[in-house]
């Protein structure tokens, strides 16, 4: 399993996302912790690289995650939350 890490900034983008999509983005944690490497490559020409981004999905919008994997800690930082209402 990985390790979730948020920086501050993140953790603001957290408490900044909508009510109702706290829960697709626990999903998107859990499903991080165990397969990162399932997320899209944020650069096409580089597609085995560790930056990789995860579309995630609630009821009245959808978001994205930026996040870095750390195969050395077997970490997930999460670089960046963007989201659409």
């Amino acid at each position: 399993m990985y390790r979730i890490v948020h920086d501050e900034e993140v953790v603001s983008q957290i408490a900044a996302l909508p009510v109702d999509s706290l829960d697709a983005f626990a999903e998107l944690c859990a499903t991080l912790s165990v397969a990162p490497w399932n997320g899209e490559p944020l650069n096409p020409d580089n597609p085995d690289g560790a930056v990789r981004c995860w579309v995630f999905m609630w009821p009245t919008g959808s978001g994205q995650a930026i996040f870095m994997i750390d195969e050395r800690d077997r970490a997930v930082h999460i670089l960046r939350l963007q989201w659409l209402a």
